[in-house]
C-alpha cells in the first residue's frame, strides 16, 4: 500500500519484546512540526518532517500523473494524429526534454507544407486544452525531409520514441 498523509504505522520501541504492530491513522497538517516515521518493508525507516512527506506525496502524484498522461499522449493521441497524416509525413518522434515533451514531424517533402504546419498547430492546441493532458507541455515541430542524423539536433538525449512510416 503506498503511503497516504496522516497515515502512520504506530511503532513500538526497539527491544520492548513486543512484535505486534498497530496501524492507527493520525491526521497531521502539512505545517505541522512533527516528524513522520516511515517504515519500509525492509525495516528502512525514514524520519522525515511532515511537509517534507506532504510534498513527497505530491511530487509522487504529479509523477504517476504525467507518466499516465505521457502514456495517453504517445499511445492514443499521436498514433491517431499521424495515422490521419501519414501521406504527408516520412516519421514522426517523440522526446522528453528539460522543460517540456517535444513531437518532431519530419515532411516527406522538402518544400514547407501548409497544411501539415497547420494540423499541427490545430494539434498543439488539442493537446494544450485537453484536460486529459493537462500536465504536458507539448512543442510540436515540422522539418522537411531529412536524414535520421539530422533530426537528431532537434531531439534530447533521453529516449527518443519513434513513429515511422
Amino acid at each position: 500500500m503506498p503511503f497516504q498523509p496522516g497515515s502512520l504505522p504506530f511503532l513500538l520501541p526497539d527491544g520492548c519484546g513486543v512484535t505486534v504492530q498497530k496501524r492507527t491513522s493520525i491526521v497531521l497538517f502539512e505545517s505541522s512540526a512533527e516528524q513522520a516515521v516511515i517504515q519500509m518493508k525492509d525495516g528502512d525507516r525514514f524520519f522525515v518532517a511532515v511537509a517534507d512527506a506532504a510534498r513527497a506525496c505530491q511530487v509522487f502524484d504529479k509523477a504517476r500523473d504525467f507518466a499516465n498522461q505521457f502514456q495517453e499522449l504517445a499511445n492514443i493521441t499521436l498514433p491517431g494524429w499521424i495515422e490521419q497524416h501519414k501521406d504527408r509525413i516520412e516519421s514522426a518522434h517523440i522526446t522528453i526534454r528539460e522543460r517540456d515533451v517535444l513531437f518532431l514531424v519530419v515532411q516527406k517533402q522538402v518544400e514547407f507544407d501548409r497544411a501539415l504546419s497547420d494540423a499541427l498547430t490545430e494539434l498543439d492546441l488539442v493537446v494544450a486544452n485537453s484536460p486529459n493532458l493537462n500536465l504536458i507541455d507539448l512543442e510540436v515541430l515540422a522539418v522537411p525531409a531529412v536524414s535520421r542524423e539530422s533530426c537528431k539536433a532537434f531531439l534530447a538525449s533521453g529516449p527518443i520514441y519513434d513513429h515511422a512510416q
